[in-house]
């Protein structure tokens, strides 16, 4: 399931934010004047607007009305989320039909996972998967190199791409010594700083990284398989 959450506050709430984002990691939106969400979008407080994933507003709960205390509350909003977060593949190629109709346009029908319309050398699957467009060839998956410590004081290097949120895709991470050679990552390597921040794209920053001893000159790459689940 591929749900996203994001809080929107009004624009004369700013002080109180810290109320709802303190040790927490839901992206928060802060309206603004110029902005001018709440009145643009005919808001009442305490509303919970769900988005389709072309997004386009598929259905407002509000939760003064509905006191999600109540078992048959949630599960009402629970249904109205699981109804637009429910992945359709008709032609099970995939490829989302909302993602096929969205991004493939009128040859949504017809080019399948391993097409590759705008000839860059990535299929249909993979810009996908990357997040990249299909129909525009300057648009290309891409992986770019990543370091940092970590708490413990251990280096941490590795690559950052873009990953599609929800459990459509299996990504794995493969190491090589000569590029040549590519055997699946060791232990060591691992997801870490999964950013799962909303931007509308139903993709987010992920980074692969792996430990990297002191003094260890080895030389070493990684890469990153995406797989049709």
């Amino acid at each position: 399931m591929n749900v996203e959450v994001v809080g929107i506050n009004r624009s004369d709430q700013s002080g109180n934010n810290h109320l709802v984002t303190g040790s927490r990691s839901l992206p928060w939106v802060q309206d603004t004047i110029d902005a001018d969400l709440w009145n643009s979008w005919n808001v009442a407080w305490r509303d919970v607007r769900i988005v389709s994933s072309q997004q386009k507003l598929a259905g407002v709960y509000n939760l003064s009305s509905n006191n999600l205390g109540l078992p048959i509350n949630r599960t009402s909003l629970k249904n109205m989320l699981l109804k637009e977060a429910i992945v359709q593949d008709l032609d099970e190629d995939g490829l989302r039909d909302d993602w096929e109709a969205l991004h493939l346009q009128e040859l949504a029908t017809t080019s399948g996972a391993n097409d590759d319309p705008d000839g860059d050398g990535y299929s249909n699957f993979a810009e996908y998967a990357f997040g990249s467009n299909p129909l525009l060839a300057t648009s290309v998956p891409e992986t770019f190199a990543w370091s940092r410590r970590d708490n413990n004081g251990d280096t941490l290097r590795g690559l950052v791409m873009r990953r599609r949120a929800g459990t459509t895709v299996d990504y794995g991470c493969q190491s090589s010594q000569d590029l040549a050679t590519w055997m699946p990552a060791d232990s060591r390597v691992q997801w870490v700083g999964l950013d799962r921040i909303f931007d509308g794209t139903g993709t987010f920053l992920a980074y692969a990284a792996s430990v990297v001893e002191p003094d260890d000159d080895t030389p070493g790459f990684l890469r990153v398989e995406a797989k049709q689940k």
